[in-house]
């Protein structure tokens, strides 16, 4: 029997490495601009279905693997530092302390951000002056539609920070369904089929064998996975074999969805991108210096925030954009990369003055980051 890690909260000396939580910083950051090139596309807040270009189209496509991969890593994050030889006596404290943390870093931020999107979206549809250019309905003011907006994240992309909430307050039922190697990978497997088979959209359960899938290696492959991402000798040996294996895992996959464009391709295609580039982007990083710094540059460390506030302030890019420029073809050019550049590096400036001027308030804004 494998020795029960020596801490369920103590880092492994491997964990602790400098080049390890860069990675993962820096891998969490691409996959938050990542979401902001998918929703730079100005279709949506122009009234036109779909994309104007091929390659608008094929960029939101190929975009698809930054959320899984977002859950991927949460999951692993989590369980990570807990052995799955702990009893469910044991991991009791822990799940507590857990779900307590979880309050701070995702609950607040979570009602916070989606209560400033309905306020924003409240002014802006209730406004005469503002309204026939939002194309959208009238927030709803009742009760009831204020909480709905703000529980379900109606106007703002955070429904993956929901999906998470959710998956942690259920952490003692994953930790019992997992603990063992053999019986976690039967489920695992199940619900992927099941959701490839049944074609099941709800998204708690679409994308909880991708989440239970970082759970999974967290539990049962932590140092594994982490002597990967801290750039050890024998995985650097074998980089290049994986590096061809993910191209063409993640080629493929792409090829296929943009051929059939069904349900069921998207979903393979999601779980094959979201693991070759966090591969991909392992690989390249461990070319990079930066991994080796012992501060990262502050931009990096935005990721958060730029996934909480992107998506209002594009819409308003784009309503801006359509006023002065119309809706011809190259101003959906210049408005798709334009925005996509300009509101991250609005973020990011954002994300500073806030944390320089009101750190508390950052903090509490970004769940502790």
């Amino acid at each position: 029997m494998r020795e029960l890690k020596q801490s369920t909260y103590t880092n492994n000396e491997a964990g602790n490495s400098r080049m390890f939580w860069n990675k993962i910083t820096l891998i969490q950051f691409v996959l938050s601009v990542s979401i902001v090139l998918r929703h730079a596309n100005p279709g949506n807040s122009w009234g036109i279905q779909g994309g104007v270009l091929v390659f608008t189209q094929i960029i939101t496509d190929i975009t698809h693997f930054a959320v899984p991969a977002f859950f991927i890593i949460s999951g692993f994050l989590f369980y990570r530092n807990i052995s799955p030889y702990l009893t469910m006596a044991q991991f009791r404290p822990i799940y507590f302390d857990k779900v307590k943390r979880r309050i701070a870093s995702l609950v607040v931020p979570y009602l916070f951000w989606n209560f400033a999107a309905w306020l924003f979206y409240t002014v802006c549809t209730h406004l005469t002056i503002i309204s026939s250019r939002m194309n959208m309905d009238p927030t709803a003011l009742s009760v009831a539609g204020i909480l709905k907006a703000i529980l379900l994240s109606e106007y703002t992309p955070l429904w993956f920070v929901g999906n998470l909430i959710i998956y942690s307050a259920f952490a003692s039922l994953i930790f019992a369904f997992l603990k063992n190697k053999h019986i976690g990978t039967a489920i695992i497997i199940s619900l992927t089929i099941a959701v490839f088979a049944f074609e099941i959209s709800p998204s708690l359960i679409q994308w909880f064998p991708i989440y239970l899938f970082g759970c999974f290696l967290g539990l049962h492959y932590d140092e594994s996975v982490i002597c990967c991402l801290s750039g050890s000798n024998a995985f650097k040996k074998r980089k290049y074999a994986e590096l061809t294996v993910a191209l063409v895992l993640f080629i493929s996959a792409f090829v296929i969805f943009c051929f059939t464009k069904s349900f069921r391709s998207l979903f393979i295609f999601r779980i094959i991108s979201c693991v070759a580039v966090i591969v991909i982007i392992n690989i390249f990083l461990g070319h990079c210096r930066i991994i080796e710094q012992h501060e990262l540059p502050g931009y990096a460390k935005t990721s958060f925030f730029i996934y909480c506030v992107h998506y209002v302030q594009l819409v308003c890019f784009d309503k801006i954009a359509l006023i002065f420029f119309g809706n011809g073809t190259v101003s959906y050019i210049v408005t798709y990369f334009g925005g996509w550049i300009i509101i991250t590096v609005l973020c990011i400036a954002e994300a500073y003055t806030l944390k320089k001027l009101t750190p508390r308030f950052y903090r509490v804004v970004c769940g502790g980051r």
